[in-house]
């Protein structure tokens, strides 16, 4: 699933939206972004701040030889 932003205020997004709604198999109008849609990943693969900071740092290192500290 990939989610778009379309500015409806634009010719190019009213166009847009108008093709989606001609064609309803190719993709699903949500009309609010604070809606209950599903997030990318599930919530037992999210981590917490100090998880991915200390996971970023690493790479860093690891990839680059960067050494920060966030």
């Amino acid at each position: 699933m990939t989610t778009v932003k379309i500015d409806d205020q634009t010719s190019g997004g009213i166009q847009l939206l108008r093709y989606i709604q001609l064609n309803p198999q190719i993709a699903q109008i949500v009309a609010k972004v604070d809606d209950n849609t599903p997030l990318p990943v599930t919530e037992e693969k999210l981590i917490s701040h100090q998880e991915f900071k200390a996971y970023f740092e690493k790479r860093l290192f690891e990839r680059l030889g960067l050494s920060i500290q966030l």
